[in-house]
């Protein structure tokens, strides 16, 4: 596994439980050791992927809203129309709506992207 694999696989099993997730819970749904977690928990909630969120003594982690708020998804996609649609040009998919599909699964990957442009410049 690639490391740049990591931090996906960290975004999307807190994506796809429905609370928050403490280290050791992300790393059984990730299926990766719990010091790669702790690893890479800092650098998302940094970059504002994952929110701590406090629960007593313990500490838990949720995904960023528009991840899991449809509301929310469906502004961010139209905001992000023109990126969809430069991006869309190059996927070989179907259609539009197949493409869609194919960024909102992958939207973590498609913002670590953007990221990147934005520091290069």
């Amino acid at each position: 596994m690639r490391n740049s694999e990591v931090p996906l696989r960290i975004v999307l099993a807190c994506v796809y439980a429905d609370k928050p997730l403490s280290v050791t819970q992300i790393a059984r749904k990730a299926n990766l050791p719990r010091q790669i977690i702790s690893y890479h928990i800092p650098r998302l909630v940094g970059d504002g992927l994952l929110l701590p969120v406090e629960q007593g003594r313990t500490l838990l982690y949720s995904p960023q809203h528009f991840f899991i708020d449809d509301k929310i998804f469906q502004q961010v996609l139209k905001l992000m129309g023109p990126v969809i649609d430069k991006v869309s040009e190059n996927l070989i998919v179907p259609s539009k709506e197949d493409a869609e599909r194919f960024l909102r699964n992958n939207v973590y990957l498609l913002l670590t992207v953007l990221g990147q442009e934005t520091q290069r410049k």
